[in-house]
């Protein structure tokens, strides 16, 4: 029996040739190593809550400048996307899918968890060059 990626009656019997050929080239995944990627973005998303941890530390006992940067992260104008979007919506929203027994499991969570930590990837980035172009460097 063949595994169709759509278990809609009507498309497998209308478009039986489309289908196989759509599952020829897009194969489904086992469900292992779904689990397996998940446990992996789990375990990124700790390492990377822990670096950014470990980077505001040295940051706010670091130089006078970095005070400054890391409190605009915190408190100033960058507060939003670094507190709202990049940690909460990218990295704690999306460990808590994945870590809930009720929504570990299930697909439709773990592509909105995956889709999440990729906006917060991209609000970091966005942080790190428009952040890194309003505050000048003082040569010594």
């Amino acid at each position: 029996k063949e595994k169709y990626i759509s278990n809609s009656k009507w498309l497998q019997e209308r478009y039986p040739q489309h289908l196989k050929l759509f599952n020829y080239h897009f194969p489904t995944v086992e469900k292992e190593v779904i689990s397996d990627l998940t446990k992996h973005l789990i375990g990124f998303i700790a390492l990377d809550l822990f670096l950014i941890f470990c980077d505001v530390i040295v940051m706010l006992v670091s130089t006078e400048e970095s005070y400054h940067t890391v409190m605009s992260l915190l408190t100033g104008k960058f507060a939003p996307l670094f507190l709202g979007i990049e940690m909460f919506l990218g990295a704690f929203i999306p460990l808590f899918i994945l870590s809930y027994h009720r929504t570990k499991a299930i697909q439709t969570w773990q592509v909105l968890a995956s889709v999440l930590v990729l906006a917060g990837i991209m609000t970091m980035r966005y942080i790190v060059i428009i952040g890194g172009q309003s505050f000048p460097v003082q040569l010594l």
